[in-house]
């Protein structure tokens, strides 16, 4: 699995590295090879957020009511896979069962009790108490 230069798994620690990170000139956060942070306002919605991006694609997406976001943007790919485990809790792991991609909710006692279900290219995940502004 490929090493990155944030341990980012939820919006508190993405805001953290966006703060103390260096920007590139497009305003982005390298994080590791094809991979970085960013940074956005929706007008629309009223809702920060940051997400991570890998080559064109923003694959996870932190919200400030818990909630992370997950599009593959149709790359079911093992790199794709590895962002996805890399940058989302622990509790959550992405792999292939019979040639189809599956997220796994492991249980309190890891793969005992633990929840499968197929992931079709994208979800949202609820996984703690919002942010506090």
């Amino acid at each position: 699995m490929a090493k990155f230069k944030h341990s980012i798994t939820n919006y508190g620690e993405a805001e953290k590295a966006w703060s103390e990170a260096r920007k590139d000139a497009s305003g982005r956060v390298k994080l590791g090879y094809m991979t970085w942070l960013v940074s956005r306002f929706d007008e629309s919605t009223g809702r920060a957020w940051y997400g991570i991006v890998h080559h064109e694609t923003r694959i996870v997406s932190y919200f400030t009511d818990g909630t992370i976001g997950l599009d593959n943007g149709g790359w079911d790919s093992k790199t794709t896979r590895e962002r996805f485990d890399a940058f989302t809790p622990a509790e959550f792991r992405f792999h292939r069962v019979k040639g189809e991609t599956v997220v796994t909710r492991l249980g309190v006692d890891g793969w005992d009790g633990a929840y499968t279900t197929p992931f079709y290219g994208s979800a949202l995940i609820c996984t703690a108490a919002p942010v506090a502004a």
